[in-house]
């Protein structure tokens, strides 16, 4: 699938995270953008997920059309870098425990935080350097956000992993597997700025 400028895979197996089913009847794009979808059928409830080849270091930047404050309890978006589950950078979307977001470096530290949107458009980003990573999220779609726009900043310079064999995701699943509503996300864009 070519999305962004970039071939993406789409996954297609029963796995995690979740446990999940992923279907790529979950995933297609158009003019508008990538389309990622939670449904149900026949019982079965379905996830999406794409992955493209490895960038490195340099700026990682999402362009989401969707309002993750609204998502229903139990979906979860994930935009990342995975080698494996200690080489891990995460920005997840997601309703739990006071919170609808979360910066993670897996065994180095996270940053949770809530925002409330007044309208779909949102830029999810980060910075990856050798020596530090720096995530933002900003409403509306920005690659330089003009002053105040900033939703929140979190910038980590401890354990901060190596480049080596990480791919780039873009997930939208069930936490723990557990049913919820079917969900629709559009990713207007994905922008790779090396270092």
């Amino acid at each position: 699938m070519f999305f962004s400028g970039l071939n993406w895979k789409v996954k297609d197996r029963w796995n995690g995270p979740g446990p999940n089913h992923f279907s790529p009847e979950n995933v297609w794009v158009n003019s508008k953008g990538l389309h990622l979808k939670i449904s149900q059928r026949n019982g079965i409830w379905y996830c999406a997920s794409v992955s493209t080849d490895r960038l490195g270091y340099g700026r990682y930047i999402f362009y989401l059309s969707t309002r993750f404050d609204l998502f229903p309890e139990n979906v979860v978006l994930g935009m990342f870098t995975y080698e494996n589950d200690a080489r891990e950078m995460d920005i997840e979307l997601r309703r739990r425990d006071g919170y609808n977001g979360i910066f993670v470096i897996q065994g180095s530290g996270r940053h949770q935080f809530s925002a409330k949107l007044n309208g779909p458009h949102t830029t999810h980003r980060y910075k990856w350097e050798p020596n530090k990573v720096t995530f933002q999220s900003i409403h509306g779609h920005h690659r330089n956000p003009p002053k105040g726009r900033l939703i929140t900043s979190w910038t980590q310079d401890k354990a901060i992993p190596k480049s080596r064999n990480e791919r780039v995701h873009i997930n939208l699943w069930l936490r723990r597997g557990q049913p919820s509503k079917e969900t629709e996300v559009l990713i207007k864009g994905f922008e790779f700025i090396p270092l």
